[in-house]
């Protein structure tokens, strides 16, 4: 069964749906590899994508649309919901008839002829790749001719095997790059050179929306500091213990998401900024066992204080004007601690623990519209703040 229809897909995230309205006109067939799979191909997923029919919900109200032409289908795995529009009847009908036989264990036969794949060349369209699309979605794999791409603003990469991304995507227009759900590198050398990417001049000023839920990330990148226009982060479901203070260098940040970590802190930066929605519901603000990645540094540092102070010089030096290198121009001995460093709220300067009382207070203000859960609405979560150790530098400073 091969058919062309309007399909929308929606992603689930908690008890939201997430994604566009539109319906995309797509070619939808059935196959069969040892298992059963629902498979679409359209300008998003021009690789097409596919759908293990075994983790459909087949739910009865489902099929009462198809007297409409209408039908949806909500899969466990990826968490997804589709509809489709069908412009015949009587195919919709055959359609749900087919996947339900399916599900029930029937033995459906499958037409291998009836893949685009297969189809006459006069009818394979769906299968050119569109250098000048301004949308692309990807699964599994990066497809290098991404890069000549030229007007593309919206990538998404979700659920790609060890995710590369190679440096050349910096020079595409891209306002919003997704890769939530894939694999990172586990190579040093491939973690080192990941966010190199970040560094030109395109996609650091062009990038506003960077959605990494899933991706396993136990801390920031400091290279985020080159997405000067960024209005949406999206972290969901990752390892953080902690959010770095050099977020609050994120001037235009709008959007925060960082439901299902582990934060027990937020840095005090974010508490006056231009944040107007927030998530950091299933996080650890209620933990009486503090983590203070910070206090945590100040204890363990054991470098002389001489050839310490050196470093942190150039480090702050590098922190004012923020040239936007690629992570190995610069020392490595630096990459650390852009973990560490913050502005001291008094004066404003950068610090780092070595010259600063770290403090944790609780309060309420957050963005306009903010997701936390029930113990945090008394008090409020936990906030970090760094003040400068020196009162009489830091105030005449201010003045």
């Amino acid at each position: 069964m091969l058919f062309q229809c309007g399909v929308n897909v929606r992603r689930i995230r908690g008890d939201r749906m997430i994604g566009p309205d539109d319906f995309i006109t797509s070619t939808v067939w059935i196959k069969k590899e040892n298992s059963y799979y629902l498979c679409l191909k359209n300008s998003i997923y021009p690789n097409g994508k596919a759908y293990r029919i075994t983790y459909v919900t087949m739910d009865p109200l489902f099929f009462s649309l198809c007297k409409w032409s209408k039908i949806v289908f909500e899969f466990k795995k990826p968490r997804e919901i589709l509809y489709f529009e069908i412009e015949s009847k009587r195919l919709a009908y055959v359609f749900c008839r087919t996947m339900r036989d399916i599900m029930i264990g029937k033995n459906v036969i499958i037409d291998t002829n009836q893949n685009p794949d297969a189809l006459h060349a006069n009818n394979a369209a769906i299968d050119n790749f569109d250098l000048n699309a301004t949308e692309l979605k990807v699964v599994d794999n990066f497809d290098n001719r991404i890069l000549n791409m030229k007007c593309l603003s919206t990538l998404v990469l979700e659920d790609c095997k060890s995710l590369v991304l190679p440096e050349e995507i910096g020079h595409l227009p891209i306002k919003s790059l997704n890769i939530s759900g894939s694999e990172m590198p586990t190579s040093q050398h491939a973690k080192d050179i990941y966010w190199n990417w970040t560094s030109k001049p395109t996609i650091s000023g062009t990038l506003t929306t960077l959605k990494m839920d899933s991706i396993g990330l136990t801390r920031l990148p400091f290279e985020i500091l080159y997405m000067k226009n960024l209005q949406t982060l999206s972290i969901n479901n990752n390892q953080l213990e902690y959010l770095p203070h050099f977020i609050g260098e994120l001037a235009y940040l709008k959007n925060l998401f960082v439901a299902d970590n582990m934060l027990v802190y937020f840095p005090h930066c974010l508490s006056f900024g231009t944040i107007a929605e927030i998530d950091i519901i299933y996080n650890c603000f209620h933990s009486t066992e503090l983590y203070d990645h910070l206090i945590t540094y100040k204890e363990n540092i054991k470098e002389p204080t001489d050839f310490k102070l050196l470093k942190h010089i150039a480090f702050f030096n590098l922190m004012d004007n923020l040239p936007q290198l690629k992570r190995q121009d610069i020392p490595r001995s630096l990459w650390e601690y852009f973990n560490y460093v913050g502005r001291c709220t008094i004066c404003w300067r950068w610090t780092l623990p070595d010259y600063c009382n770290i403090t944790c207070i609780k309060f309420w203000p957050l963005g306009e519209k903010t997701n936390m859960a029930l113990h945090l609405f008394d008090e409020g979560p936990t906030w970090q703040l760094m003040n400068c150790t020196d009162k009489n530098d830091c105030e005449a400073h201010e003045k």
